[in-house]
């Protein structure tokens, strides 16, 4: 099971994979691996619309002295695919 979380979504990575070892014990999927891909929050910038990491303590844009604004990237929590063996 592939997961893709982001790190503002609310959740923890380790505590996915402790849940679902719990879950799947005697199950069909007892012993399946969960992958988790983490995705990086993004700020888009208001002045030149590029997508940028935020740096701790400032919202300033690297590319210009434009300012970041929130986005959704960083908030994803999906299952991105299942592998069936």
């Amino acid at each position: 099971v592939n997961l893709v979380i982001g790190e503002y979504s609310g959740y923890v990575g380790e505590s996915i994979q402790t849940y679902f070892d719990i879950i799947t014990e005697g199950t069909l999927c007892e012993n399946a691996v969960c992958n988790v891909e983490r995705i990086a929050p993004k700020l888009r910038c208001n002045k030149c619309r590029k997508l940028f990491t935020k740096q701790l303590l400032t919202f300033d844009c690297p590319y210009c002295d434009g300012q970041g604004e929130a986005t959704d990237i960083g908030k994803e929590f999906y299952i991105k695919d299942i592998e069936i063996e």
